[in-house]
C-alpha cells in the first residue's frame, strides 16, 4: 500500500462531508480520481493532486495521456471538458502540485528539527499519526524524515553550535569569570515496577558577557548516581571530577571559574527548606494536613461539589475555587489557605448539612489565618528575586535581610505561640544557612560583595558602619590584587618582543646604550619585575570613591544595564563587578526555582529518552544566545536581553524589603 494512501483516504472522506450532493460525481472518471477540494483532485493511483474547474460545459472527454513524470508509470485519465480545464495556452492538463523541491524539504526539516529541541519533543514525534496527518495535509508530497535521521542531523547540529559557544567562552572570558551550576534531577522515561527512572546532573555556565548580559549556558547533560544523603569524601571528589571533566570538554581552564571551587547555596532550595522547617511544628502540619482533606473531599465528591458551588454563587462567590497544595512547593500552601479562608463560610455550612467530612476547629481556623500572612512575606522575597534584573546573587543579601527584619517585627508583635515558633524557626533556618547576624562571615561572601558592586544596594544598610569600612578596604584589596594580574599577564606578552629586540653589535654583544629611547621600565625592579602596580593604586581607589559617592540605581532598573553605561568612568571597578554579578541567586532560573508548580518545559524534560537527551537540552538552552553572537548585537537586542525596565506596580512590595529608615538618594539619570 501506498505511505500516503490512509492519511489520503481520511482526507477524502472529510472533503466528502464538505462537499455538497451534485458535486459528488458518477460519471465513470471519478473511480480514478478523488475530489480533495472544489479546485483539487487526487489521482487514486500515483496519489497526484491536479487543478480541477468545474465550468459546468457538457463538451466530450478527450484521449487519455501519461503523466509527464513517467517514472511512476501511471495513466492519467483525462476530465470531461465540461469538468477538467486544460492549462493556459491549449496544453494538456498537467500536475498542479509538483513534487517537494529539495530546498523546500530541507526547511522543512529544519523546522521539524527546530520543533524537537525547542519543545523537548522525542525524536519518534515524526512518527505519530496526528503529526503526519498534519504534514500530509500542509505538504503532501513531503517525506518525513525518520527519528534516526533526525538523530543524526541533531548531533550535526549540536556540534556545531558547541564549536561556537567553546571558541565564545575561549576567546571572551577572562579567569575567575565563570560561574558554574548543578542542576540535580530525574527522568520519568523508563519508570515501572523494576525502575524509578535515571537521575541526570546538568551542569551549566553563567556569565557576563562584553555586552553586559546575564548569560546562562548549558555544557553538558549527564547520568549520575542517586544522591543519599550527605555527600561524603569520596562522593565530592568525583564531583569535583565530573566538574573538571566537563570543563575540559570545552578545553577551558580551571581558573575561570570564579572563587575556585567554593560551593553556594541555591536560594530558591534553601528558602524552601526554612520554611518547611517552620511548618514542620506538629501543630501547623495537622493543620494544613485537616486542610488538605477537606479541599480533596469537595474535589472528590460530586455532592459536596455541587453544594459548594450552589452555596458560593449565592454569596457572589461563585468565581472562586479551592486549591490543593504540593507538599514540596511551599507557594502553594498559601494558595490553599486562601482559597479556604475565602469560602470558609461555606464549606462550614455544607460540611454542617452533610455531615460527610469533618470541619477544622476554630484554632485551626485561626492558626491558617495568622499564618497566612508570615509565608506572604517569604512570598514576597521569592518574587522580588524572580524578577530577571534580580538574578545575580547582589540581590539576595539585601532580600534575606529585609524578610529577617520584618519577621522579627512580627515575632515581637504576635500573640499566637504557635505561629511565633513557625516565624522563629524560618529565621533561625535563613541565619543557619547564610550567617545573617554574623557581620565577620558576611564580609567573606561572594554576596555581600556582588551586593556593594550592584549600583542599587551598595550603600549596604544593614550592615554597621565599621563592618561597611572593612568591606571597602576588602574591595581595595581585590582591585590591586586584579590591578596586579592584569599587569603580570600584560608583561608575560610583552617580554619575548622585548628580548628579539635587544640591540647587538658586529660581534654579536650587545650594545650598551648610552641614552633611554624605548617606553621600557626605568628602575631595575621594573626590568626584572615589569611595572610597580601600586603607581596605579591611586587613581583605582580614586575609581572606588568615585563609585561610592555615586547616586544609587533605581531599583526597577538592571545593574547591568547601568554598568554597561557607566564602565567607561570606573573601568577598574566594573572589572570586579562582572565577575561578582556573574553569580546567580539560583542553580536554575529563577522563575523555575521559585514556581508553584513545574512548567510544561520541565515536564517534558523528564520524559525524554537518554540517547539524545545531552544534545536536546544543550540546543534548547544554548541556540538563541549563539544566534545573537554570530549575528551580532544590535543595541534593541542588549536592551532586550538586559530587561532594564522592572514591574513598576511591584515597587511598594519591594520597599518592604530593602528600604531602611535612612533616605536614599536615587540618581534622577536612569542610566
Amino acid at each position: 500500500m501506498h505511505p500516503g494512501s490512509h492519511n489520503g483516504q481520511i482526507l477524502r472522506r472529510r472533503m466528502q462531508r464538505f462537499l455538497p450532493f451534485s458535486d459528488r460525481r458518477t460519471s465513470k472518471v471519478w473511480n480514478h480520481y478523488t475530489q480533495l477540494s472544489l479546485y483539487r483532485v487526487e489521482c487514486n493511483h500515483c496519489k497526484r493532486q491536479l487543478s480541477f474547474h468545474n465550468t459546468g460545459s457538457g463538451a466530450s472527454s478527450s484521449n487519455a495521456i501519461v503523466h509527464q513524470e513517467t517514472d511512476l508509470g501511471c495513466l492519467m485519465y483525462n476530465f470531461p471538458a465540461g469538468e477538467m480545464s486544460s492549462t493556459a495556452g491549449g496544453s494538456s492538463i498537467r500536475s498542479g502540485t509538483r513534487a517537494c523541491s529539495n530546498k523546500r524539504a530541507e526547511v522543512l526539516t529544519d523546522l521539524i528539527l527546530e520543533m524537537v529541541f525547542r519543545d523537548l519533543q522525542p525524536l519518534s514525534v515524526v512518527e505519530e499519526r496526528g503529526f503526519k496527518l498534519l504534514l500530509s495535509c500542509l505538504e503532501p508530497n513531503y517525506p518525513v524524515p525518520s527519528p534516526s535521521l533526525l538523530g543524526s542531523l541533531l548531533w550535526h547540529r549540536y556540534h556545531i553550535l558547541k564549536q561556537c559557544l567553546q571558541q565564545h567562552l575561549q576567546t571572551s572570558l577572562a579567569s575567575h569569570c565563570l560561574t558554574l551550576c548543578t542542576e540535580y534531577w530525574r527522568s520519568i522515561d523508563g519508570c515501572g515496577v523494576d525502575g524509578d527512572g535515571q537521575y541526570y546532573l546538568t551542569v551549566s555556565a553563567h556569565f557576563v558577557d562584553s555586552h553586559w548580559r546575564l548569560a546562562r549556558c548549558v555544557l553538558e547533560t549527564r547520568p549520575i548516581a542517586e544522591f543519599k544523603g550527605n555527600p561524603s569524601e569520596k562522593g565530592q571528589a568525583n564531583f569535583a571530577d565530573t566538574l573538571r571533566a566537563v570543563l575540559s570538554e570545552f578545553q577551558l581552564p580551571e581558573n575561570f571559574v570564579f572563587c575556585g571551587w567554593a560551593p553556594l547555596l541555591c536560594a530558591g532550595q534553601a528558602l524552601k527548606f526554612c520554611v518547611q522547617e517552620g511548618l514542620c511544628v506538629e501543630t501547623v502540619r495537622q493543620a494544613l494536613a485537616d486542610a488538605r482533606a477537606i479541599v480533596l473531599h469537595f474535589q472528590h465528591d460530586v455532592n459536596a461539589s455541587t453544594a459548594l458551588s450552589q452555596k458560593a454563587k449565592a454569596v457572589n462567590k461563585e468565581s472562586a475555587c479551592l486549591v490543593l497544595n504540593n507538599p514540596g512547593r511551599w507557594t502553594t500552601a498559601i494558595e490553599m489557605c486562601e482559597s479556604l479562608l475565602e469560602l470558609k463560610w461555606v464549606i462550614s455550612s455544607v460540611l454542617e448539612e452533610q455531615k460527610v467530612a469533618t470541619n477544622l476547629a476554630d484554632h485551626q481556623w485561626r492558626l491558617i489565618h495568622e499564618l497566612v500572612p508570615v509565608l506572604k512575606t517569604v512570598r514576597i522575597a521569592a518574587s522580588f528575586l524572580s524578577e530577571d534584573i534580580n538574578g545575580p546573587i547582589s540581590a539576595l543579601m539585601p532580600c534575606l535581610q529585609g524578610v529577617s527584619r520584618l519577621l522579627g517585627q512580627k515575632i515581637a508583635e504576635c500573640t499566637c505561640p504557635v505561629v511565633r515558633g513557625v516565624m522563629e524557626r524560618i529565621r533561625a533556618g535563613m541565619d543557619k544557612r547564610w550567617s545573617l547576624s554574623d557581620e565577620d562571615a558576611l564580609l567573606d561572601c561572594p554576596a555581600i560583595l556582588s551586593s556593594f558592586l550592584d549600583p542599587r544596594f551598595k550603600e549596604l544598610r544593614f550592615l554597621s558602619p565599621h563592618a561597611r569600612s572593612k568591606l571597602h578596604d576588602k574591595v581595595k584589596e581585590l582591585l590591586s590584587v586584579q590591578a596586579f594580574t592584569s599587569n603580570e599577564g600584560m608583561n608575560g606578552e610583552r617580554r619575548p618582543s622585548m628580548v628579539m629586540e635587544e640591540p647587538v653589535d658586529e660581534r654579536g654583544e650587545p650594545l650598551k646604550p648610552r641614552i633611554r629611547t624605548s617606553p621600557l621600565p626605568q628602575s631595575m625592579y621594573d626590568i626584572l619585575l615589569g611595572e610597580d602596580p601600586t603607581e596605579r593604586m591611586p587613581e583605582i581607589h580614586q575609581q572606588l570613591e568615585n563609585y561610592i559617592a555615586e547616586p544609587l540605581c533605581r531599583r526597577s532598573l538592571s545593574p547591568l544595564q547601568w554598568w554597561r553605561n557607566k564602565e567607561h568612568r570606573f573601568p577598574a571597578v566594573a572589572r570586579l563587578a562582572r565577575k561578582y554579578l556573574s553569580i546567580p541567586a539560583t542553580s536554575v532560573s529563577a522563575n523555575r526555582a521559585f514556581a508553584p508548580r513545574e512548567s510544561p518545559v520541565t515536564q517534558r524534560r523528564a520524559t525524554l529518552g537518554s540517547k539524545h537527551l545531552d544534545h536536546i537540552l544543550f540546543l534548547h538552552q544554548n541556540t538563541d544566545y549563539v544566534d545573537l553572537l554570530k549575528g551580532g548585537s544590535s543595541a534593541r537586542e542588549i536592551e532586550q536581553w538586559n530587561s532594564v525596565s522592572g514591574n513598576q506596580s511591584r515597587e511598594s512590595l519591594y520597599q518592604t524589603l530593602v528600604s531602611y529608615e535612612s533616605k536614599v538618594r536615587v540618581s534622577e539619570e536612569e542610566s
